[in-house]
């Protein structure tokens, strides 16, 4: 399942400072779209946040996404 979905990690400037959102992204071949995690069909099962302070914290939200999708697909 997971071969099918890519992930980005965006920099946005909100405000005075810069975030960094998780986003997902469906494979279509030659297009690929991407939207905030946060508004995926995952966030109905996870705890997925808006925007995070730093890329690390990012970083792990996509570890823990990665984990979870990796749990259901065995």
């Amino acid at each position: 399942m997971r071969h099918h979905y890519r992930f980005q990690i965006h920099r946005t400037k909100a405000g005075t400072g810069h975030h960094f959102q998780l986003r997902i992204g469906m494979d279509w071949g030659h297009v690929t779209e991407f939207i905030p995690a946060h508004r995926s069909a995952f966030a109905g099962r996870l705890d997925l946040e808006d925007a995070h302070t730093t890329e690390v914290d990012a970083s792990l939200e996509l570890s823990r996404l990665l984990e979870w999708i990796g749990g259901r697909a065995a």
